[in-house]
């Protein structure tokens, strides 16, 4: 018979704290009390995450993982990617070039200056210790470090030229679900984040690679434009009153006139014939 896995019993229930454990036995299960998440111990000895939501939605953890480097300096909530091409050598992301924002994981645990443990993009859900999170809340990578010493996250898109890498949504005040593949393969974008940077409104017009800018309709001579920045619904263009009865007078005056050329051209060749006329009956009768 096939081993689907482990084997558990109720026995090696225990309770933490909150976050995921460091390490656990194959089989062996523990639970949080404050996120209602259940971690599983497996036979390669990683650990899965499994989180229950209120409206029934299960959502399964991937495997973490635990690196050793050396005064890494992380904490929980940082994001990192690979600087380099040596294995298993990690610094924090940032937003400020594709490079640098390819995120690979989530720093999920710290117990100790040279061993952290990560949760891959892509990879379920985070905890926080504290219930600070708003849920529906975005956050996003930040473009320096400096800017958020614990950690190098916002809730605010990054202005432009940064990259908008949006990492994970609030689902409780300390659980995130993970957006699919994060911000790996430098999944921002130059011309999101100038959009986002935009104010005000009116149409959008992308004028270069990484920069928008918002246009309106502007009238013209003659010409008188409704909701020229679109706010209200379609915006209209239409002839101005004034100008078509300028026109209307324009065909009056025209016509008045074509019929008066008309009737003089008439009166003129009456007269010419009855002028002519005697001429070629003299001319006849010689």
């Amino acid at each position: 018979m096939a081993t689907l896995g482990p084997p558990f019993s109720i026995e090696n229930l225990r309770r933490l704290s909150v976050g995921p454990p460091a390490s656990l036995l194959p089989g062996q299960i523990a639970t949080s009390d404050v996120e209602n998440v259940i971690w599983y111990g497996q036979l390669d000895g990683t650990v899965v995450g499994v989180y229950g939501q209120s409206s029934g939605t299960i959502i399964v953890q991937a495997p973490s993982r635990t690196v050793a480097q050396n005064a890494h300096g992380f904490v929980p909530g940082n994001e990192i990617y690979c600087p380099g091409t040596t294995q298993d050598v990690y610094a924090l992301a940032t937003s400020d070039t594709a490079a640098h924002a390819a995120v690979v994981g989530t720093v999920t645990v710290v117990p100790s200056t040279n061993v952290f443990t990560y949760q891959p993009v892509g990879g379920g859900f985070i905890t926080i210790p504290a219930s600070i999170w708003t849920p529906g809340q975005i956050f996003y990578l930040s473009p320096t470090v400096s800017s958020n010493p614990t950690s190098n996250v916002q809730t605010t898109p990054p202005a432009a030229p940064n990259l908008i890498v949006p990492l994970w949504v609030a689902i409780t005040a300390n659980v995130g679900v993970l957006f699919a593949g994060g911000g790996a393969g430098g999944s921002g974008s130059p011309d999101l984040a100038a959009i986002a940077a935009l104010t005000g409104t009116g149409f959008l017009v992308r004028t270069g690679t990484g920069t928008w800018a918002l246009r309106v309709l502007v009238e013209g001579t003659g010409i008188i434009v409704t909701n020229d920045e679109g706010i209200a619904g379609n915006p209209t263009i239409a002839v101005d009153e004034t100008v078509i009865a300028t026109i209307a007078l324009l065909d009056s005056t025209v016509a008045a006139a074509e019929a008066t050329a008309i009737s003089t051209a008439e009166a003129y060749a009456t007269a010419i014939g009855s002028t002519i006329q005697p001429m070629i009956t003299d001319f006849g009768e010689c």
